[in-house]
């Protein structure tokens, strides 16, 4: 039976909220930019200090995500629609299916699939 390689992966995106310039913050670039890491993961965002109230909602946290630039447009777009943020008020596990023909985009240009 001959192998069939696995669909293209989009490199996990992190967010990270942190004080920028801190200690913190640059353990975790260099954590990240360790080979291992680096074939998953691209390059963290780094957000300032936001309050943990502010992204207790899971929706809430994907519009912070959006804003530093984590969740791409596409993906945006089909997240915050009337319809599904309607239908995620009755079945909150389902904020993410809407993903499902969304098609995987490389950030900021780049050729961020392996």
């Amino acid at each position: 039976m001959p192998f069939s390689p696995p669909p293209p992966r989009r490199k996990l995106r992190v967010l990270v909220i942190t004080t920028p310039n801190s200690n913190r913050h640059t353990q975790i670039l260099q954590l990240f930019a360790t080979p291992p890491m680096q074939h998953h993961f691209e390059t963290p965002t780094i957000s300032p200090a936001i309050p943990s109230r502010s992204i207790r909602s899971q929706y809430n946290l994907l519009r912070t995500a959006h804003k530093a630039g984590i969740i791409p447009q596409e993906e945006w777009n089909a997240i915050s629609t009337p319809e599904n943020l309607k239908l995620v008020k009755s079945d909150p596990e389902s904020l993410l299916k809407c993903l499902k023909d969304v098609p995987i985009t490389p950030r900021y240009n780049n050729a961020n699939v392996h």
